[in-house]
């Protein structure tokens, strides 16, 4: 799922993507692409952090689009 949230430090919005730590397959993909590829329908990954098993992966906040698969 996809979680959106404003950072108290920037006031900038920011994409969370949960993805459960034990799927890793989906997980390697969506750091990987985001890591890598550089595409204008592609979000970055900025920062990834683990809490109770999941893995949320930061990106920029883009209006419109889905971040799903």
């Amino acid at each position: 799922s996809i979680l959106v949230g404003l950072l108290k430090e920037t006031g900038k919005m920011k994409s969370l993507k949960k993805i459960p730590l034990a799927d890793l397959k989906g997980l390697r993909a969506t750091i990987e692409y985001g890591s890598r590829v550089r595409h204008p329908c592609i979000l970055p990954v900025e920062d990834t952090f683990i809490e109770n098993n999941v893995v949320y992966v930061q990106s920029p906040f883009m209006m419109g689009g889905s971040m799903h698969r």
